[in-house]
């Protein structure tokens, strides 16, 4: 309990929220988002959210066409959860529950950074995606090393984590940046955020991309969220 308790000190959890995830509802919907890409796993859900995790990827390496199961997984989860999704998509839900520290920080960040791919991030990801998912198999080792590098700047200095998480940006960024451009660059950088969690204990931290003048640009990347739709549909026609 000590533990828990220094954990929600840290991460400054509020014990107080009039939001309701109904267990019930919660499990339903995991089942159905399961039963969308196949999963016959009956522990790839909060209580083994790693190997969630390496589903979930082995999709994305399938290319484009695995990014779409995803996002139609992703998509009715949502629509399943309806208004108690921000209830249910918290890590103090899941520890309320009995879910170690760990394991509802890590399923509730795999649901957010798949939330980003196909919502905020989509238009980056779908016109990307071929070298978003070469990165993701020929770098793993780079961006494994990322991470544990966080980790242990977290585990060692709790105070540095708005530093460390920065760091930790900046480290995923360098990977993709070389190879697939600064539009893709910010898309890593911005997923990796959000996948933190960390929006109230560092709400300076954010992601920049810089402006080029040519058209098509990364400056008119933030201009064309209305099209999600259309590149959607551009996807599909092109594989009819």
């Amino acid at each position: 309990m000590r533990k828990i308790l220094l954990f929600f000190a840290i991460f400054g959890f509020s014990l107080g929220s009039s939001q309701l995830c109904i267990s019930k509802t919660l499990t339903f919907c995991q089942y159905g988002f399961n039963q969308n890409l196949n999963i016959t796993s009956a522990t790839a859900d909060w209580t083994n959210p790693g190997t969630l995790s390496f589903i979930i990827r082995s999709y994305y390496l399938q290319g484009i066409d695995g990014l779409l199961s995803v996002c139609n997984a992703r998509q009715q989860f949502d629509q399943c959860l309806g208004d108690q999704y921000d209830a249910c998509m918290s890590r103090l839900n899941f520890i309320t529950d009995g879910e170690s520290p760990a394991d509802a920080t890590a399923y509730v960040s795999l649901f957010k950074t798949m939330e980003f791919d196909c919502d905020g991030g989509f238009i980056q990801s779908s016109r990307n995606w071929g070298c978003i998912a070469a990165v993701l198999q020929t770098h793993d080792q780079q961006l494994n090393d990322c991470r544990k590098q966080y980790d242990a700047e977290i585990l060692k200095t709790p105070s540095s984590l708005c530093q460390a998480s920065a760091d930790f940006e900046t480290c995923v960024r360098s990977q993709y940046s070389a190879t697939c451009g600064p539009e893709v660059s910010w898309w890593a950088c911005e997923r990796t955020r959000r996948g933190l969690l960390i929006d109230s204990d560092c709400p300076s931290d954010s992601c920049s991309l810089v402006a080029q003048e040519a058209p098509g640009s990364a400056k008119s990347v933030f201009q064309r969220e209305p099209e999600v739709a259309h590149v959607i549909r551009s996807i599909l026609e092109q594989k009819d």
